[in-house]
């Protein structure tokens, strides 16, 4: 057997290692969102008028089609990851080979699913008409890019199932880094407006995706790629679905009550959306740190259900939500304290209604943090002891349902930018009290030889 450079999940304190997995988690997607900031303030400061909104306008849509996708990843993560804690490498690299021809199928369907229907979801988010065309423009180079994104997802999901969540974090810093030195030459001298910005993004995916194989391709451990065994495999390539489809359609729908609330915010107006996306892309940042956790919990569910040690999955499971939960509350309070600064670096000719919207956004976000990464947590235990439909359900209920009643009720009672937010932890309470009924019920079956999933 190879020597092996992965991490061993199923020994050694928890604690410790769960935070040398985590950090480089939440720095990737400190990054990203820097990154993500650097693109909104490049356009915002130097792109025409409004280009900023346009951007902003087509973010919840991303997510939408993305998603299905990106979960599908994670499905690979999870049974490398609970192959790894069985110690079979048989089918450690079953899903590895498997994985990687999945990842290129993704990335086309989605590819050509979001360049030729771009405009027509644009239009039925109704997008405000001054902003259409750009953010349609935006959209379609944008999804150019996706093919290299999924092969980049899936390699990252195999690295990280392995306890390597470092090198993804190199990758993605030298990727992102890219797309800054893209967006300031396509959007200064070149005058690209949102154009430059998205084909900075869709080449920068480029570099992500060929460092990401290549690490695969270089490693002496038994997650090694060999691009001459890819195969699709029917039993990794059910498991992944059975994983990763439930956890897809949980950020679609997710995604989905977002686009009700982006179309609530373009009912605004164009002034309103410009605020709202600032407020949005300055507050992700603590979004994007806290799905760190996501991860951390099911890769670590994952590898010691294969291992059939689930006190030791309870206790990380605690661990890795006292961790989040101390982030929601430290970056979530500070952004909102520090929100009308935040949002003049944002906005150039920043109005005092931009302002106005974009703190009391933040005000109903960015302080209710820590009862998300409850959420999250338990999201990524469900999905790693195998119950990814379970979470689905309750996501599809306790959020995504709570936000679009609450959006066809309270909100059109009262039409305001703080009755709109307000949803977002009314939906985070009642679904992680859910969820963590469901795991402790769910768990203690898998642990009486009742699994939720079978590999």
């Amino acid at each position: 057997m190879p020597k092996s450079r992965s991490l061993d999940m199923t020994q050694g304190a928890l604690l410790p290692m769960i935070i040398s997995f985590s950090v480089p988690l939440i720095l990737t997607n400190l990054l990203m969102a820097f990154f993500h900031m650097a693109d909104s303030f490049v356009i915002g400061r130097f792109g025409l008028p409004g280009s900023i909104g346009a951007v902003g306008a087509t973010g919840y849509l991303v997510n939408l089609i993305t998603n299905l996708f990106f979960g599908i990843s994670m499905g690979a993560g999870v049974l490398t990851a609970r192959s790894l804690g069985e110690k079979n490498e048989q089918k450690v690299s079953e899903s590895v080979h498997c994985a990687m021809p999945v990842s290129i199928i993704c990335g086309v369907v989605l590819t050509l699913a979001g360049v030729i229907l771009s405009r027509v979801f644009l239009l039925w988010l109704n997008t405000p008409p001054d902003i259409l065309d750009r953010s349609a423009l935006y959209l379609r180079i944008y999804f150019l890019g996706q093919l290299a994104n999924m092969v980049y997802c899936f390699a990252a999901a195999i690295l990280r199932a392995a306890g390597e969540s470092s090198k993804p974090l190199l990758f993605l810093t030298l990727s992102g880094a890219l797309n800054i030195l893209l967006n300031l030459l396509f959007v200064i001298p070149l005058k690209m407006d949102v154009a430059g910005v998205a084909w900075g993004t869709a080449i920068s995916n480029l570099l992500s995706a060929f460092l990401a194989v290549r690490e695969l391709m270089t490693r002496d451990d038994i997650i090694r790629f060999d691009p001459g065994k890819m195969k699709i495999r029917k039993k990794p390539l059910l498991y992944m679905l059975k994983i990763g489809v439930p956890s897809g359609l949980n950020g679609a729908m997710y995604s989905f009550s977002n686009v009700i609330i982006q179309s609530s915010m373009n009912s605004f107006g164009s002034e309103a959306l410009s605020g709202l996306t600032a407020a949005h892309n300055i507050e992700k940042s603590v979004n994007d740190m806290e799905n760190a956790f996501v991860q951390t919990s099911m890769n670590f569910c994952a590898q010691n259900v294969g291992a059939g040690d689930y006190g030791r999955v309870r206790k990380s499971v605690l661990l890795t939500m006292l961790c989040a939960v101390a982030v929601g509350l430290f970056f979530g309070v500070g952004l909102y304290l520090l929100a009308p600064a935040l949002l003049k670096v944002y906005l150039k000719d920043a109005t005092p209604y931009m302002l106005e919207v974009g703190v009391t956004r933040m005000a109903w976000v960015c302080r209710f943090y820590a009862l998300m990464a409850v959420l999250n947590v338990m999201m990524g235990a469900l999905r790693g002891i195998g119950a990814s439909t379970t979470s689905f359900v309750i996501s599809m209920i306790g959020a995504c349902g709570v936000r679009i009643l609450w959006n066809y009720t309270v909100f059109e009672k009262y039409h305001t930018v703080k009755s709109l937010f307000t949803a977002f932890p009314v939906s985070w309470v009642i679904t992680a009290v859910i969820e963590i009924a469901a795991f402790a019920v769910l768990l203690k079956r898998a642990e009486k030889g009742r699994e939720t999933v079978t590999v």
